[in-house]
C-alpha cells in the first residue's frame, strides 16, 4: 500500500498517541470507583463488574471489523468518528442514572475506542519513514500501556474529590481537544479499497466472546444455586 507523504508527522504521532492514551486510561478508570459507583445506583457485584466487562467486549469484537472500515473509509474517517464515538458515550457514562444505561455507554466507548485504535497504526506506518516507524510505534504502544496504570490512580484521585461521574466527565474535554486536533492535523487518505464487512463473523465471535464472559463471571454463582436447590 502506497504511503501518504505528510508534514508535522509529529503532531500526527502526537494526536495518535493521546487517544491510544485516552482510551486505555477510561478502559481502567472503572476499577477504584466502582464501589461508590455500585452504591450510587444500586447495582449487584455482577452487574457492577459487567460496567467493566462491556467496555472490553466491544472493544474487542470491533476491533478487526474497525480495521477494515479503515480499508473501505478511510484511516481519518474511521479514527476520528471512533474518537467521536468514545467521547460522547464517555459523557454518556457520567449522565448514567441506572446500571443499564452505564453499561450501555460502555459498549459504545469500547466500540469508539476500537475503531480509533484500529486506525491509529496504519495512520502511523503511512505517516512516518521506515527508518522512524519503530520509534513512532514504540511510542504509542508506551502511551497505550500508560493509560492502563494511570486509569486506577487517576479514578481514585478524582473519586475522593469529585465523586464517581468525575472519572467519565474529566476526560470529555481532553477528548474534544484531540478531535479538533485530528480534524486539522490528519491527512485523508488517498487509496480507499471496496470490500465488505463479515457481519456474520462479527456476530458469531461476539456472541461467542459474550457467552465465554458470562460463564466465567456468573457460573460460579449459576452453580452454586443449582445445588442449593438440588439440597
Amino acid at each position: 500500500m502506497m504511503k501518504i507523504k505528510q508534514s508535522g508527522k509529529w503532531s500526527i504521532l502526537l494526536v495518535v498517541t493521546l487517544v491510544s492514551f485516552i482510551t486505555n486510561l477510561d478502559a481502567t478508570i472503572v476499577v477504584n470507583g466502582l464501589p461508590p459507583l455500585m452504591e450510587e445506583l444500586h447495582l449487584s457485584i455482577g452487574t457492577g463488574m459487567w460496567t467493566i466487562t462491556s467496555f472490553y467486549i466491544t472493544s474487542t469484537v470491533f476491533l478487526l471489523p474497525s480495521g477494515r472500515w479503515s480499508d473501505m473509509f478511510g484511516t481519518k474517517r474511521i479514527f476520528l468518528w471512533g474518537f467521536a464515538l468514545f467521547t460522547i458515550a464517555t459523557a454518556f457514562c457520567g449522565m448514567s442514572d441506572s446500571g443499564a444505561v452505564l453499561i450501555a455507554a460502555r459498549l459504545l466507548q469500547g466500540t469508539g475506542a476500537a475503531m480509533a485504535m484500529a486506525a491509529s497504526t496504519p495512520i502511523l506506518i503511512r505517516t512516518f519513514p521506515p527508518n522512524e516507524l519503530g520509534v513512532a510505534l514504540g511510542i504509542n504502544n508506551i502511551a497505550w500501556v500508560t493509560g492502563s496504570l494511570i486509569g486506577p490512580v487517576a479514578g481514585g484521585l478524582l473519586i475522593g474529590e469529585f465523586g464517581w461521574r468525575s472519572m467519565f466527565y474529566a476526560v470529555v474535554p481532553i477528548g474534544i481537544v484531540g478531535l479538533v486536533a485530528g480534524i486539522l492535523i490528519l491527512k485523508d487518505d488517498k487509496l480507499i479499497e471496496k470490500t465488505k464487512t463479515d457481519w456474520l463473523g462479527v456476530l458469531t465471535y461476539g456472541t461467542g466472546l459474550t457467552a465465554l464472559l458470562i460463564a466465567l463471571s456468573d457460573g460460579g454463582g449459576y452453580r452454586k444455586k443449582r445445588l442449593d436447590c438440588s439440597q
